[in-house]
């Protein structure tokens, strides 16, 4: 697969914002009893451009804790399915006692005519891990990141838990 990022159409960021990273925004935001929002940057390096989105946006405690985003994207060889891979990174004030720092998620958006269909791989959620990845080096870990598929990974700077695969789910339910 080509591994150069691409930019991509903005029906595909808001499809994925909205049905892919909000609902996560509030799945988290209801278990951390905080307000999330995060400031996205997406493009490529000659060519960022930013966005905001929010949960729910109840007012759990005064002030809403704002992270840090990315969302990069490289198309298949067909040109017609946007890869994507989208981290998230809040400081240590998300949830003081747990170490949460945000969290990752990754999939394809493919385009057929005017129409748009998400796959999302899930989310894996990431413990004191305070920076983003490199943009200039995005998909080298990605597929260390996808092949866990249950269970946790632990480096020296970080714990990562994968905490649910719809993909591989669906797939046990289908074979089982």
């Amino acid at each position: 697969m080509p591994k150069e990022l691409v930019i991509a159409p903005i029906a595909v960021i808001d499809e994925i914002l909205q049905h892919a990273v909000r609902p996560l925004l509030i799945r988290f935001e209801r278990s951390l009893k905080t307000s999330l929002s995060l400031r996205i940057g997406h493009g490529i390096e000659s060519s960022i451009t930013y966005s905001t989105i929010a949960g729910e946006g109840k007012n759990y405690r005064k002030g809403a804790v704002v992270g840090d985003a990315n969302l990069c994207f490289r198309l298949n060889y067909g040109g017609n399915r946007y890869l994507f891979r989208f981290d998230a990174v809040f400081g240590p004030d998300a949830s003081p006692n747990t170490g949460f720092s945000g969290f990752r998620t990754s999939g394809a958006v493919t385009v057929v005519d005017d129409c748009l269909r998400l796959d999302q791989n899930g989310h894996i959620v990431l413990y004191n891990d305070w920076k983003l990845p490199d943009r200039t080096q995005y998909w080298q870990g990605h597929q260390r990141s996808t092949d866990a598929r249950a269970g946790c990974e632990q480096s020296d700077a970080r714990r990562v838990a994968v905490v649910c695969f719809s993909h591989f789910t669906a797939s046990l339910a289908a074979t089982g």
